[in-house]
C-alpha cells in the first residue's frame, strides 16, 4: 500500500524489482508500480551533494507514527486520513564508498521507519536514501546513512526506469531576491530603464 498526502485513498503497489540482502554498506532498494499515480508530482534526482551541504530527511519514523492521529484514524478504517511525513533538517558531513556503494553521511535525524524516505538538498532534488542508523555504545556517537542518488540510478536504469540526474549547483533565492525580481520590471517601466534607447 502507498499512503500519503496528496492521495485521496491508500494505493495498491506491486514489487516488480527489488536489490538482494539488506546488509550494511549494499544497496537495498524496491520498486514499485502503481496504478492512480498519474498527475502527481515527483521530486527530482541529483548527483550534486557536497560536504556541509544543507538537507533535509523525509520519512515516517516509528516513534512519530505511533502518535500521529492521521495514522490513527487510517488504521481504524479512515481510507481518507493520508499521513505527512516528518521532516528534519541537517547538514552531509561525509562522503563514502564502502564495498564500492556510495554513501552520504549527514546530521539529519533518522530512526526506525525513515528508511526509505528521500534525503533532499534545498532545492527539493533528492541526494540520496536514507537507509540505516549507526550508533556508538562507547562514546554515544551517532551516525545517519543515505544511499547516494548515482546508487539509486543505477538500479533505477537496470529496470529500465527513464531518468534524468540533475548535476546543476543548488541556487537558493531567499524570499527578499524574489520579491525583487518580481518587482524589476515594474520598476523599470516607471523609470524608463532597463528597455531599448529611443531615438535621438
Amino acid at each position: 500500500m502507498i499512503l500519503g498526502k496528496g492521495l485521496e485513498k491508500p494505493l495498491v503497489a506491486e514489487i516488480v524489482a527489488e536489490t538482494v540482502g539488506n546488509d550494511f554498506f549494499t544497496p537495498d532498494y524496491a520498486l514499485l508500480k502503481a496504478t492512480g499515480t498519474g498527475g502527481l508530482p515527483y521530486l527530482a534526482l541529483t548527483d550534486r551533494a557536497q560536504k556541509l551541504q544543507d538537507v533535509v530527511a523525509a520519512g515516517y519514523p516509528g516513534l512519530l507514527t505511533e502518535t500521529d492521529e492521521d495514522i490513527q484514524r487510517l488504521a481504524t478504517g479512515d481510507m481518507q486520513s493520508m499521513p505527512e511525513p516528518s521532516v528534519t533538517s541537517g547538514v552531509v558531513t561525509a562522503k563514502q564508498s564502502p564495498r564500492g556503494v556510495p554513501l552520504l553521511v549527514h546530521t539529519a535525524t533518522i530512526s526506525g521507519g525513515s528508511s526509505g524516505g528521500p534525503l533532499v538538498d534545498e532545492c527539493g532534488r533528492v541526494v540520496g536514501m536514507n537507509t540505516f542508523v549507526r550508533n556508538s555504545q562507547k562514546d554515544g556517537g551517532r551516525m545517519n546513512y543515505a544511499l547516494a542518488t548515482p546508487s539509486l540510478a543505477a538500479f533505477l536504469q537496470q529496470h529500465q526506469v527513464p531518468l534524468t540526474l540533475n548535476s546543476q549547483a543548488c541556487v537558493v533565492q531567499t524570499q527578499q531576491a524574489r520579491e525583487d525580481k518580481e518587482a524589476a520590471p515594474e520598476a523599470n517601466e516607471k523609470t524608463g530603464t532597463g528597455g531599448e534607447e529611443e531615438p535621438k
